[in-house]
């Protein structure tokens, strides 16, 4: 229909930590060499702020979740001591126009989700929203009762449209459906310039004014039809 079709691309940054604990202070032995290839660098926790915490309700799998400023946080496995996993979070990018990291710049919020008409707050679901509101990024967090394994289910939810189809406004009466759609669905429509076709004679020349001038012309006669 005359879109122009922009993909999105979803990868997991993280740190991860092979092992994990609480750095105790202690004196020297006396008479005690000084450890080899030392002295290396102390264990430590993240956050201590949390939105979730979350574990099976069972004794077969041995791991602990949290969730902190929207992103998987420490995972504790075998022991509720012991982090693994200090950080993981995504980022979101079309590969050239934007890159979004999650804790830079989205905002994020957290809840509980029921299980059996229950809010037992061991599964947890957090949504995140750029600064554009191009999208959502839906993450649900829980544990497998069956093996110590920290579950993600990941949702990306969005979508963009020019903001005219082949010189007609996308508020025309025709594609009022696709808008209809969109609010049913709970998706959110970018609006991407497509920087005002009508006027690409004239933009021509030095100053790259189809992006200067005609991106933003294109965006507000579009808001300004709907």
């Amino acid at each position: 229909m005359g879109f122009s079709r922009r993909s999105l691309y979803v990868a997991a940054a993280g740190a991860l930590l092979l092992t994990g604990g609480l750095a105790v202070a202690s004196a020297p032995l006396a008479g005690a060499a000084p450890a080899g290839d030392g002295p290396g660098a102390l264990s430590h926790f993240d956050a201590a702020r949390k939105d979730c915490l979350g574990t099976a309700r069972n004794r077969t799998s041995k791991v602990w979740y949290t969730v902190a400023g929207g992103v998987l946080s420490d995972v504790y496995s075998p022991t509720i001591d012991n982090t693994n996993v200090e950080s993981l979070q995504y980022v979101v990018t079309d590969g050239s126009t934007f890159t979004d990291l999650q804790t830079r710049d989205m905002t994020s919020t957290a809840e509980a989700l029921d299980r059996g008409g229950a809010a037992t707050g061991m599964v947890c679901r957090v949504t995140s929203v750029p600064r554009s509101g191009a999208y959502r990024l839906v993450t649900d967090y829980i544990t497998d009762p069956a093996r110590s394994t920290v579950l993600m289910r990941v949702r990306l939810k969005g979508a963009a449209i020019g903001g005219s189809v082949a010189g007609d406004d996308f508020a025309n009466l025709r594609y009022h459906p696709v808008l209809a759609k969109a609010q049913e669905l709970g998706v959110m429509l970018f609006i991407h310039p497509q920087s005002t076709p009508e006027l690409q004679a004239r933009f021509k020349g030095n100053g790259w004014l189809s992006n200067v001038i005609g991106n933003p012309l294109d965006t507000t006669i579009a808001l300004q039809k709907l």
